[in-house]
């Protein structure tokens, strides 16, 4: 299983790492963007073997003055590239920042299951903030994510680290769950008798039928009768029924929709 540590220079990325592997294997420093290249280790826990790849960060690209620090941000996206999952670090006494929503909407956009770590909770702790209002606070501002898992650690005390390994197994099959075609075309028909399609240029919009093509992330492919009348809001609607009808919660999901094949139509012939 191949998880990318990503975030913000000096989140705790490598203090992480090293905190699992139970050595210091990774170079740490109060210096942000000390560890400067992406390293793979190896860690076997609860009978199965994670890579973890470590990166040094991605910042703003101008704040890099160095060809080494722009090796860097190539270094943390190609890490995602190569990755199953992803952890995202974020720095709980400096909170959400604009590089963080930068790093979250580039996993989002490759189709990476994500589990928000926020580190340094037993800073955090010490200035009285609650979880859940963390918790509430960034998922308002990461709202594209907001089925990612959070989870809060300590990497320098070791509190709650072995948590997210838990979190990323349990993850890590949803990810990678197929669904039978059947499967899917039933619970479309429960999600559209509880609530129909929209109306578009003056008649009803219709499911004909749909299946999953694909995992990492889970991709269904709808065909009806005029895909153009689904709009955002019954596409989040349909999104979040199967999410919960068949307990994708905290895994990404996509839907596309296409128009249905006319009888008769046949490839011309070269």
């Amino acid at each position: 299983m191949k998880v990318a540590i990503v975030g913000r220079p000096n989140a705790g990325k490598s203090s992480l790492v090293n905190r699992l592997l139970g050595e210091e294997r990774h170079l740490v420093s109060p210096i942000p963007g000390t560890t400067m290249d992406a390293v793979d280790s190896f860690l076997d826990f609860g009978g199965h073997r994670f890579r973890l790849i470590d990166t040094a960060g991605i910042r703003r690209k101008r704040s890099i003055g160095r060809q080494v620090e722009r090796f860097a941000v190539v270094s943390a996206l190609k890490a995602m590239d190569r990755a199953d999952l992803v952890l995202l670090l974020v720095d709980a006494e400096a909170g959400l920042a604009e590089q963080d929503l930068k790093i979250a909407s580039f996993a989002d956009e490759k189709g990476k299951a994500v589990v928000v770590v926020v580190n340094k909770w037993d800073l955090a702790r010490d200035r009285d903030l609650e979880a859940e209002k963390v918790a509430e606070g960034i998922r308002y501002q990461m709202a594209f994510l907001a089925h990612a898992p959070i989870r809060f650690v300590s990497a320098k005390t070791g509190k709650r680290v072995f948590d997210v390994l838990e979190t990323v197994v349990a993850l890590a099959e949803k990810h990678f769950r197929r669904v039978g075609t059947g499967e899917v075309n039933r619970a479309l028909r429960d999600a559209t008798e509880a609530h129909q399609p929209p109306v578009h240029r003056g008649r009803r919009t219709k499911i004909l039928y749909g299946a999953q093509v694909k995992v990492a992330p889970a991709t269904f492919v709808i065909a009806a009768n005029d895909p153009e009348g689904f709009h955002f809001s019954y596409r989040r609607y349909l999104t979040n029924a199967l999410r919960e009808h068949f307990g994708f919660d905290g895994a990404p999901i996509r839907i596309f929709f296409r128009a249905r094949k006319k009888k008769g139509h046949r490839k011309g012939r070269a």
